[in-house]
């Protein structure tokens, strides 16, 4: 929608957060790999699987967006003057 409305700052903004969610998948598909080896070569407890599987599930996308979220602070506070107040990001959001 952003881009429809020439706000192209907002619409890269959004791109770099969705960027960040899509690296998400694959991660977490490496985070639940030693599961799989560790459930064949021991017997994990249900509530040990559930429980990886929900450590795994939030270390998916949880750095990713504070990285994301750093990176788009960078750039917001890069944009203008070196000492940007709130009422200058509001603004930058609002073009």
């Amino acid at each position: 929608m952003a881009a429809r409305k020439h706000k192209r700052f907002v619409h890269e903004i959004w791109a770099v957060r969705m960027f960040a969610m899509s690296v998400g998948s694959p991660l977490y598909r490496l985070y639940i790999s030693p599961l799989f080896i560790k459930a064949v070569s021991s017997k994990l407890t249900s509530v040990d699987k559930i429980r990886y599987l929900n450590v795994a599930g939030w270390l998916m996308f949880v750095p990713n967006l504070i990285i994301a979220e750093i990176y788009i602070y960078r750039q917001l506070h890069k944009r203008d003057d070196p000492k940007p107040s709130s009422t200058s990001d509001q603004a930058i959001l609002d073009e």
